[in-house]
């Protein structure tokens, strides 16, 4: 278990890496892909081996909005306590 931890932490890290390059890019494709994306920002020699390749950075987007939207929510519902 504690080996399945630490490997799913290092693959968390690496998506943080890449959701803060893009949140502070301008213009990027959001149709690219986000194995060959991660493979250029974090100079990998090929894209990891997790990812499948129909994941686009448009859903790394999406996911981050509807995170930081449950979070939003949850401290408006604490401060209406």
């Amino acid at each position: 278990m504690g080996r399945n931890i630490q490997t799913l932490t290092s693959y968390l890290k690496d998506l943080m890496k890449i959701i803060s390059y893009l949140t502070v890019m301008q213009h990027i494709d959001m149709e690219r892909s986000l194995g060959q994306f991660m493979r250029n920002v974090l100079e990998l020699e090929k894209s990891p081996a997790y990812l499948k390749g129909d994941i686009q950075l448009k859903h790394v987007r999406d996911v981050w909005l509807l995170l930081k939207y449950t979070q939003t929510d949850a401290l408006m519902k604490n401060e209406q306590v």
